[in-house]
């Protein structure tokens, strides 16, 4: 009998945690998302937060021109995140999926864990990593090349961004739960990283 009560009990503890989880999900499913920037530049190691360095586009330009097998770009897209609800929204990780100008470039997953209050707002930062030489070699070339183009500041006119998120939650200690569907958010891209 006293194995039963410490079964219910543990059951009812996994109950609740799961139960706090998927509510804090379902939160954020309704907070607004937004853009804010794009910051954090690294281009084949070469850090371009600040702007193009004269060494900076001599990496560019041997990048483009050598034989590399792979061009590395890397880049955190922050976007604002409101929370409408009284109570708390969060995830324990997310899985995203960008799109420029209609053409899925990358997905990936992200393990950091986020939060935000109720009636409050957070900046959510998604780490993302792409290969130029990949994306330049399909259907994305387009709208690589317009992104390139805004960064560097010789191109005026916008890319369409869509940011596709994904959150779960943890259930127990080890087990965790998919949000159902993707949370779009939608921008355009016409400038430099902020």
């Amino acid at each position: 009998m006293k194995k039963f009560i410490k079964a219910v009990a543990l059951l009812v503890v996994v109950l609740m945690t799961s139960c706090a989880g998927i509510k804090e999900t379902i939160n954020l499913s309704k907070c607004d998302f937004s853009y804010n920037k794009i910051g954090q530049v690294n281009f084949m190691n070469v850090d371009l937060s600040n702007g193009f360095t004269l060494a900076g586009m001599q990496q560019m330009l041997s990048a483009f021109t050598g034989n590399n097998k792979t061009i590395p770009l890397g880049f955190t897209v922050h976007l604002n995140v409101k929370n409408p609800n009284a109570e708390t929204a969060s995830l324990e990780k997310m899985a995203y999926k960008i799109s420029l100008d209609g053409v899925e470039m990358t997905e990936g997953m992200t393990t950091a864990p986020f939060t935000v209050a109720g009636k409050s707002s957070a900046e959510l930062a998604l780490p993302i990593r792409i290969d130029l030489k990949q994306l330049l070699s399909g259907e994305s070339r387009a709208a690589v090349t317009k992104v390139i183009k805004n960064f560097v500041g010789i191109n005026a006119e916008p890319v369409n961004v869509k940011v596709q998120i994904k959150p779960s939650f943890r259930v127990g200690k080890k087990g965790h739960i998919t949000f159902p569907g993707y949370v779009p958010v939608n921008f355009q891209y016409s400038g430099k990283a902020k």
